[in-house]
């Protein structure tokens, strides 16, 4: 009885820390990206770009809970998709972000 309370317990971390990890280490909600990303959106692009789908890119390089993968397309022709990772926890704050990297401030 006593090992079935242990392993129950055990059990019972690991799931609470697979469900919740990034938000143990600082990072934000799915839900809360997805708020963010669409703010963003809508305040610099109005209604020419939306996005298709969003993902969570946390690997070992760059160790940052906060960086989402996300799929960006032109409304007027969806053809024209572009994949970027975006850092959705601080993009309403940070205005000089680019959505190519290639542009130059100033």
């Amino acid at each position: 009885m006593r090992i079935a309370i242990i392993l129950g317990i055990f059990l019972l971390v690991i799931v609470v820390l697979l469900s919740n990890f990034t938000r143990l280490v600082g990072g934000i909600s799915k839900h809360k990206a997805t708020s963010n990303l669409e703010a963003y959106l809508y305040k610099k692009y109005k209604d020419e770009v939306k996005y298709k789908w969003l993902e969570r890119f946390f690997n070992s390089g760059n160790m940052d809970p906060n960086i989402f993968s996300v799929l960006i397309y032109n409304t007027k022709n969806p053809e024209i998709e572009f994949y970027c990772h975006l850092n959705l926890k601080n993009i309403l704050e940070d205005d000089t972000l680019s959505m190519t990297g290639l542009e130059k401030n100033g």
